[in-house]
């Protein structure tokens, strides 16, 4: 899944109003809190699973090219020969296309992490005011 579909998915999540006036609806609030904690849990760890993933592929990729530069024959050569590309210029341009490509996911890896925390400290006043108009 792309970084925006996560980032699109995540603020669905996080759009939730928690204040509550009554004792009804600080309840039906935080069984909604509950909920969506449990979804965005699971798309934090879909989203880490992603990240793994395309780091595997440049990992694989990044093996690839140094085996290329390896190699005695005469496949480098005519491969690279063209742009007289380095072993540093080639692993580079790969790396830094890496970070342009799962920068955005660790951003929204961020925000999960993020509204993760909120959501946990909006649970708080909504428990204690149940318990204060409960009489607890």
């Amino acid at each position: 899944m792309e970084a925006n579909d996560y980032y699109k998915r995540i603020m669905e999540l996080a759009d939730l109003d928690v204040e509550a006036k009554t004792i009804a609806e600080s309840r039906m609030i935080l069984e909604e809190l509950e909920e969506r904690e449990v979804q965005l849990k699971d798309l934090h760890l879909e989203l880490k699973r992603d990240i793994r993933y395309v780091e595997a592929i440049y990992i694989k990729r990044k093996r690839e090219l140094n085996q290329a530069f390896n190699q005695v024959d005469d496949l480098p050569k005519k491969r690279f020969a063209k742009k007289k590309e380095s072993r540093v210029a080639v692993l580079k341009k790969l790396e830094k296309e890496k970070q342009e490509v799962i920068g955005p996911y660790y951003q929204v890896c961020d925000m999960a992490e993020q509204l993760l925390c909120e959501m946990d400290e909006a649970k708080k006043p909504l428990q204690d005011f149940v318990i204060d108009k409960m009489g607890l």
